[in-house]
């Protein structure tokens, strides 16, 4: 999950600069106002609830807050799915996902 540095249509998803947006590879999956909510669309979008564990790092701009509410938040919605969040420090990406 990272911010949009420009805006960008005509794909599968319109994207608004500034807003969030998930993705894998090359493909863009949710364009949300917050980090937060662009990395729960992009687990609802990975079928995340058929995974084991979501290991999240989180980079050097969320707030530990936010990156605790969204934990709390993944972990009430995928109840069989282990979260671990871990503050990675990462510039660029606010959060970077691994699922297993």
């Amino acid at each position: 999950v990272s911010r949009a540095s420009r805006d960008m249509s005509g794909g599968v998803v319109e994207v608004v600069k500034d807003d969030y947006i998930g993705f894998v590879g090359d493909d863009i999956y949710v364009d949300e106002p917050t980090a937060e909510d662009a990395m729960i669309a992009l687990c609802d979008k990975l079928n995340a609830g058929n995974y084991d564990i979501l290991l999240i790092l989180a980079g050097e701009e969320p707030s530990a807050e936010n990156a605790r509410k969204m934990s709390d938040t993944l972990t009430a919605k995928y109840t069989r799915s282990e979260v671990i969040m871990v503050n990675g420090g990462q510039p660029i990406y606010d959060y970077i996902l691994i699922l297993e």
